[in-house]
């Protein structure tokens, strides 16, 4: 695997520390600290390097809050606010805890609660949205704002501790937007004679799943793990996959959220129905075709922004394992699969994901607070950072060092400098994370809290 620009940092004698980014579990070492975030299965010694971190976050009355399972809240809204406000302080005070101890050259903390609130609450944030109400979206704006005031409080800790001169980046990984109506890209291949379906399973793995979800949040922390967990280990019939007649099927989604379709290809997948070469490329533009002329019955509105050919977007050795069509949605329209029915209502899950993030920088030597910058990508975010240590950059990284938002003399000064690709690079079967069935038990819970499952 290629180094992540933290591991750059650390080779480069620089005292870093990661704070709660997804998908770091097991925590690795590097010069300074890690604490793991999002599908980190239990709170255990290998969530934090040091190890000892583990015990001076989580021992005595300190608790950690590792995530907040959303998607188990249904009917407990304000159970759900405080749930986020004590997630986001939680993290604050474990974050400050970890600055008094270190001294630090760069540090990056992901916070979270945001994403879990407007995936519920969007519906009383955007007057846009159908299932607006005015009365609703009073009574909840006071509490709506306790959380975003808390994570205001959580950035200005890390701002009073690096101080005026330090360079500062605000970065979302993805922005919203409301979503009324669910399109499920299953049910599309279906009425097209592209996927085969056994209908009566899949209705029956729909329920299982909605009536999972409608367990009280507090019930489901105590019996998920032991219980219902163990039911979703012994029985892959939860997955959307298992539902699928693949002899009968040319097309799939190969995501549980629906948002990519892979074909199902000859000598790639076991029961591979389509050649390779032409009639895998003209099946691929026809499912595209297809897609983006699809509308809404009911008002006539296109449903997908974008469908994009897997290469168009990725590259790289892992391109394989990606779909060969992602699709994004327009506004008013989520691609998941919460119900059985093309179109059907989303209920309580109004907002959705949107392409269109937020980034703020502030510090030494970038240009005036009244410059915008557009075009940016989260792919840039490394190279930047590392050019603003002043490190350089491998020539492999994808993205570009973000040069316009610094003073045009600093620039002419320090322009970008590359160094060969750092680190080893492998199929990843080397540094996979072997977890236990425990592990994968809690993770598999967590996903289906989180509305990926």
């Amino acid at each position: 695997m290629s180094e992540t620009f933290w591991q750059i940092q650390s080779r480069h004698g620089k005292r870093v520390g990661v704070f709660n980014v997804p998908l770091t579990y097991p925590a690795q070492p590097i010069h300074g600290f890690m604490v793991t975030g999002m599908l980190t299965p239990v709170l255990g010694p290998e969530m934090t390097y040091p190890e000892s971190l583990h015990r001076e976050l989580t021992g005595g009355e300190k608790e950690y809050v590792l995530d907040v399972s959303w998607g188990y809240y249904q009917g407990q809204l304000g159970a759900l606010l405080d749930a986020l406000l004590g997630m986001i302080r939680a993290r604050t005070k474990a974050l400050e805890y970890l600055l008094e101890q270190f001294s630090l050259d760069a540090l990056i903390a992901v916070f979270t609660a945001t994403d879990r609130l407007q995936h519920v609450f969007w519906r009383w944030m955007d007057s846009a949205h159908l299932a607006y109400e005015p009365q609703e979206a009073q009574k909840w704006a006071g509490p709506i704002a306790q959380v975003f005031a808390a994570l205001d409080d959580a950035i200005g800790t890390i701002t009073e501790y690096v101080g005026p001169d330090a360079v500062t980046f605000v970065v979302s990984d993805h922005g919203f937007q409301r979503c009324e109506k669910q399109l499920s890209l299953d049910d599309w291949l279906a009425q097209n004679g592209l996927l085969t379906l056994d209908r009566r399973r899949q209705r029956l793995i729909h329920n299982l799943k909605k009536a999972y979800r409608t367990f009280g949040a507090p019930l489901i922390r105590k019996m998920g793990p032991r219980r219902i967990g163990n039911m979703s280990g012994r029985f892959r019939s939860l997955s959307n996959a298992s539902t699928i007649d693949w002899r009968r099927t040319k097309a799939y989604c190969s995501w549980d959220t629906q948002q990519g379709v892979s074909i199902n290809l000859k000598g790639r997948e076991p029961w591979g129905t389509v050649e390779p070469g032409a009639e895998y490329e003209s099946l691929r533009s026809n499912i595209a075709e297809g897609l983006l002329s699809l509308r809404d019955p009911s008002s006539g509105e296109l449903v997908l922004n974008r469908v994009l050919r897997r290469e168009d977007y990725y590259s790289g050795l892992f391109l394989e394992l990606a779909p060969d069509l992602l699709v994004t949605p327009n506004k008013g329209y989520a691609v998941a699969p919460r119900g059985v029915r093309m179109f059907e209502p989303t209920g309580w899950y109004s907002g959705e994901h949107s392409m269109q993030g937020i980034f703020i920088a502030s510090g030494q030597h970038l240009r005036s607070r009244n410059h915008h910058v557009v075009g940016l990508r989260l792919i840039d975010i490394a190279p930047t950072v590392l050019y603003t240590m002043g490190l350089p950059v491998p020539a492999d990284m994808d993205g570009r060092v973000l040069t316009e938002l610094f003073e045009p003399a600093i620039v002419a000064q320090n322009t970008p400098h590359y160094e060969a690709p750092s680190g080893s690079v492998s199929d990843g079967r080397e540094a996979a994370c072997d977890y236990s069935n425990d592990e994968a038990k809690q993770i598999t819970d967590r996903l289906r809290g989180l509305g990926y499952l």
